[in-house]
This record gives C-alpha cells, structure tokens and sequence, in this order.
C-alpha cells in the first residue's frame, strides 16, 4: 500500500485484505502495472475481464441497462475462470518467467518443506495452470511435475498440479541460486522465514547430521517452526509437542557441528565418511566413447543398463579416471 500510493487495508480475525477500489487508482496506478507487467497465470483472462468493467465504468455505461448486463457477464467469468470451468486458450508464447516473478509466485504459493528427513520445494495449484507450470520447469530447469486426482473425501476437490524438486545437489546449485540476486533474497513475504529455516535443513541433511539421534533431533525442533506451525493459533496443533526456541536450535546446531559429519564432501559429491562409496542419490553420469561422443544419463544406474557395465565397474572408473570396454566417465 505503501509503495503505489492507495488503497487500503482491513482486518477480519487473523486475516488482512488490501483493497483499490476507487476508480482513478484503478484506472491510473492499477491497470498501468498489468498493462506493463505480464500476468503468467490465468489471472490474465480474468484481468482481461476486470479492466473492459473499469473502462466501462470509467465511460458511465454502467449506469445503463446493457453496460450494467455486461458488468455481471464479466463477474461470472471472472468467477468461472477462478474456479477453472474454462480457459480461452492457449497463451504459452506469451509466459515470461523471470526470478523476480518466480520469486513472488512462490512468496503466494510455494512451500518449503520435508519428506521425512529430505528437504523439498513444492509448489501446487488448479490443474488449470498445467501450461504454467510446464514453464517454471523449463525456467527452473529441474523437479518434477505431478499430477493428482480430485480428493474423494473433500467437497468439489478439483485435480491439481504440483512442481516438486526434492534432489539435495538440484536443490543446493540449482534452485536455491535462483531465490537471490545481487543485493540478497528475493522474497518479500514471511514465506522468507521459512526459506531461512529451511536451509539449516538443507544442510543438515547434505552433511548427513540426519543420520544422527543429534541431528534428528534438531531437524524436527526446526520443523515445528515453519509452514503450519509458524503462526498457527490452535493449540491443539502443538499438542504433546515440545517446541524449542530458534536461539535454543541454533545453540544446538553449534554443538552439533562440533561433531564430525556422518558425509564427507569431495568434489561436490557426498561420500560416507572415511570411504569410497557415494552417498546413494541419484547422479548425473556422462559416458565418453573412444570417438569423444558424450552421452548423460540421469543416474548410474541408467548408465549401467544402457553400457552393460556393472555398477561398481562404472564407480571404478569414476573414482581412478580410469577406461573400461572403451568408454570413460564422469559426473555431470
């Protein structure tokens, strides 16, 4: 509200709404922002909808029976598109993801969490925003894209689709980059706290301090500190939970780094400490011919497959540079 200068906010329970509803700050501040800035979401067609309302206020004409008739035929497919009853049409030539819209965009939707003890990025919405979704992949360059049905125990469930990245060295070199520019983070929301917590998983589990009692421990002391847990009211939530404080956690994690890491990291890989054997995750490999032709596999079991070489061979050779059946390898 601060930085464009109008509207205003109101307060209902535990929740706040930001309003612009007076016709110059929607005409003169509102519209020239969407003019400018691409909606990526289907948020487009229902803006599309929402500025024909305001120019047509603007005229007078909805003080007319017909302008009047075409305000009500804009709200219900404003409506309709919100709940994804349908879709004018296709507009992937027109999505521009950036990191600054990425950013936002997760600020709203994204969700920093864990399965388990693995750290994972997810991101869900109405199936509606398939196409979108396919473009934040091929911007972020990983994760998955999954697909789920409508809940058969939850009143007009919709299907919907999540964006997922759960691997810790596409979450550590690639993901994480991308929440950063120049001057530091690019979250704006209290999302950013969970972001900062988050980490401290990340790194816990890429050392493999969650292998330890120690480090379980924190992991789940650091859990009950974001998501639902970071600013719910019901108690029953926290109930037969012992919540530590952050200043209690980081004095933890202090001691626990003192400790010897369960992984050791060499090269960027993660190999249990003291040994030769990788940390399993699954691992790029790049097989190289006799006539330098590269082939990258999504993992080394793939690679083995493909070759028909063992596992451990193919190890071997990645551990003393070593050839085999005429090939040579690397991580990518």
């Amino acid at each position: 509200m601060n930085t464009i200068k109008c509207g205003h906010i109101s307060k209902s329970g535990n929740r706040v709404n930001y309003f612009v509803n007076d016709l110059n700050s929607l005409l003169y501040v509102i519209l020239p922002i969407f003019n400018n800035v691409n909606l990526n979401s289907s948020k487009y067609y229902q803006f599309e909808l929402f500025k024909k309302a305001i120019l047509l206020t603007k005229d007078k004409q909805h003080l007319l029976p017909e302008g009047k008739s075409n305000i009500i035929k804009y709200k219900k497919g404003i409506q309709d598109l919100s709940l994804g009853k349908y879709l004018p049409g296709s507009r992937s030539n027109y999505i521009n993801i950036t990191k600054y819209w990425l950013a936002g965009f997760i600020d709203a939707e994204g969700s920093f969490s864990t399965n388990k003890y693995v750290p994972r990025f997810k991101i869900e919405n109405h199936f509606k925003e398939l196409e979108l979704y396919q473009k934040m992949k091929e911007f972020i360059g990983v994760g998955n894209i999954i697909l789920t049905s409508p809940r058969l125990d939850k009143i007009n469930s919709n299907p919907t689709i999540v964006l997922e990245v759960n691997k810790i060295s596409e979450l550590i070199n690639i993901f994480i980059p991308l929440m950063y520019d120049d001057e530091g983070l690019l979250l704006k929301t209290l999302k950013l706290e969970d972001f900062k917590l988050w980490l401290k998983l990340i790194d816990i589990y890429f050392k493999g301090y969650h292998t330890t009692l120690e480090g379980k421990y924190i992991f789940d002391a650091i859990k009950l500190h974001i998501n639902k847990y970071r600013l719910t009211t019901n108690i029953n939530l926290l109930h037969n939970k012992n919540r530590i404080s952050i200043s209690d956690i980081n004095n933890l994690l202090n001691k626990l780094y003192l400790l010897e890491s369960p992984y050791e990291i060499k090269e960027g890989l993660r190999y249990y400490r003291n040994t030769d054997r990788l940390v399993s995750e699954s691992t790029k490999v790049v097989a190289i011919d006799s006539y330098n032709n590269k082939t990258v596999y999504k993992s080394m079991t793939e690679c083995a497959t493909s070759l028909n070489i063992s596992r451990r061979k193919i190890k071997s050779c990645l551990s003393t540079g070593k050839s085999y059946n005429g090939f040579s390898f690397t991580y990518n």
